[in-house]
């Protein structure tokens, strides 16, 4: 290299008189791939005294100094580019797209290699933090830098089907962002679990079952009771291969420890920073998860942070209840909200005995209001017309199901649930035996046939003889049916290993919903006073026509947190 291109003041001047040899020879040096840092050193100091000539006519001399591998180079040549370009940067804002969007396409690795040694794997990690380093110096320089670099990187983000080490690289990086950056992290967020439901629908449950291989291994991870999957296939290969499946293992596993970690200092709960990511997490469970459908896994983030205080799980059922009972939101949706209710509070360990029952309670004073506003009416058996009504009478029976146990054994606990009037239900004429899932409806009906609170089987029995479906026409016009409820269960098992180890701790397998003999008996010799009196009555299912909330009749919680697809199993199955 000639030492005049040393003197990128003298090429540039050259340059200005109209020769242009000095700064080809220039440009060539730069786009060698064989470089020497020395040379690079110099070139950089040396551009440093001339940044204030790099306007939009030497685009092309700045664009092939962005494309220099600097970050794995010696110290010196690290500690001179990071001088250059923030020198360039704060001088020249239009060179901050171009500049940023070369500092996010080093957050994937320069190996093509899908897993990589360990030598390769700590030279990308030293490029990861020089990259931060400066991209950190230049948000603080810069105060526009989160607007312009948001959609960078999202639009830099690897698609699902490259290696999961790259995926993995990404990631990784993005969840460093929010540490220098705070505003950023809601919608790195939203790009994270964007990329999983993406993931989560190309990776269907009954394929990840089938993946297993050995049915033994099925049952541990499931339960003694879970519907088999309709669209099974032997030849499935061995889930060490389902590709889709480790790929959502791991970066599920990398956010749910994201999650703890932010959420936790010294392994006690911070509760303003668990708070706030709470309300950013969802957000993001609303825009991208809630409207999916067919997802199986991604949305346990929700599930794992409100494990972490008693007030975030109340809130999400509050903000879930909520959303159901707007009559201006879409059938679809209130449909999904019952059930993400039902399905988490009859998974989750850390759901107390008195949410559980305050859930129900709502459920079912919003079946009876329902009922009475409609007894006038003609009324048919319809689930295209009252498609909310079926959805909360399953996560009625769905709920009762898995916690009959814990509701009759706690104290009163036959008495509360007689009050619930279960009879009236399952006895009205809009048949919800009928259209809700038929083997929800079975093991709903044996559990109370045990303790009295509903005789089911006669209505049962009259079902299955009614073969004639009930039809309606769809938007388009077309007659469809709709007998059955189109039934989903958000938190059905967590198939998932590595992930499934910060889940399962938390998770409520499905257990027989009756109690031993004993304790049936005494439940069932119950004197005329045991029964709810009208005050208890008032007390569970309120006294005005106003909608509930989790926390009462008003709609607002108390001030402790007032910051506030899927499985097609319902859990069970007979044996």
């Amino acid at each position: 290299m000639t030492p005049e291109v040393h003197n990128v003041n003298l090429v540039l001047h050259h340059w200005t008189q109209g020769d242009t040899r000095l700064y080809d020879t220039l440009l060539e040096v730069l786009n060698d791939p064989g470089l020497q840092s020395r040379e690079l050193v110099f070139i950089l100091q040396s551009m440093r005294g001339c940044v204030a000539q790099l306007d939009r006519t030497h685009e092309v001399l700045v664009g092939s100094l962005m494309k220099v591998n600097w970050p794995n180079q010696e110290e010196e040549v690290i500690r001179e580019y990071r001088s250059f370009l923030l020198n360039l940067l704060s001088a020249h804002t239009f060179y901050l797209r171009a500049g940023l969007r070369m500092l996010v396409r080093h957050f994937l690795p320069d190996t093509s290699e899908s897993e990589p040694e360990a030598q390769t794997k700590a030279l990308e990690d030293k490029k990861y933090i020089n990259i931060h380093l400066v991209l950190r110096a230049v948000s603080s320089l810069i105060p526009m830098t989160w607007t312009v670099l948001m959609p960078l990187l999202s639009n830099c983000c690897p698609f699902i089907l490259r290696p999961l080490y790259h995926l993995e690289c990404f990631f990784t990086n993005l969840l460093q962002i929010p540490a220098y950056m705070p505003s950023l992290r809601q919608p790195i967020l939203e790009l994270i679990v964007s990329k999983l439901v993406q993931l989560d629908v190309r990776s269907p449950r009954c394929e990840i079952e089938c993946t297993e291989g050995d049915k033994q291994e099925v049952d541990q991870v499931m339960f003694p009771m879970e519907v088999p999957s309709k669209h099974q296939d032997d030849n499935m290969p061995d889930i060490a291969e389902h590709v889709g499946a480790q790929k959502l293992d791991v970066l599920m596993e990398m956010l749910l420890k994201y999650i703890h970690d932010t959420s936790y200092k010294k392994d006690v709960c911070d509760w303003d920073t668990c708070k706030k990511l709470y309300r950013e997490l969802l957000l993001v469970f609303e825009r991208i998860v809630l409207p999916t459908c067919a997802s199986s896994h991604c949305q346990f983030f929700m599930f794992y942070i409100c494990s972490f205080k008693p007030a975030l799980a109340d809130g999400f059922i509050d903000y879930l209840w909520t959303r159901f009972q707007n009559p201006n939101s879409e059938t679809v949706f209130r449909q999904t909200s019952v059930a993400y209710i039902g399905s988490f509070i009859s998974r989750a360990k850390f759901i107390s005995i008195k949410t559980l029952k305050t859930c129900m309670e709502l459920m079912v004073e919003w079946v009876h209001r329902y009922l009475e506003e409609i007894s006038a009416e003609t009324i048919f058996a319809d689930v295209s017309h009252h498609a909310p009504f079926y959805s909360v009478c399953q996560a009625i029976f769905y709920v009762f199901c898995f916690r009959s146990k814990d509701i009759l054994d706690s104290e009163k606990g036959y008495k509360w649930a007689a009050g619930l009037q279960l009879q009236r239900i399952v006895t009205c004429r809009l048949n919800p035996l009928r259209s809700c899932l038929p083997l929800v409806v079975e093991t709903f009906s044996s559990v109370t046939r045990i303790y009295q609170l509903a005789f089911c089987d006669t209505i049962i029995e009259k079902n299955k003889r009614c073969t004639i479906p009930v039809s309606t026409q769809n938007n388009d016009g077309f007659a469809v049916q709709t007998e059955i409820l189109d039934s989903f269960f958000p938190f059905d098992p967590y198939l998932l290993n590595r992930s499934g180890e910060l889940v399962r701790p938390l998770y409520r397998e499905y257990t027989c919903g009756a109690v031993s003999t004993p304790h049936t008996k005494q439940h069932l010799q119950m004197e005329d006073d045991d029964f709810l009196t009208e005050t208890e009555n008032k007390v569970a299912f309120g006294t005005s026509g106003a909608p509930m909330s989790l926390f009462g009749v008003s709609q607002k919680p108390p001030a402790s947190t007032d910051f506030l697809n899927y499985g097609t199993s319902p859990g069970f199955k007979h044996v």
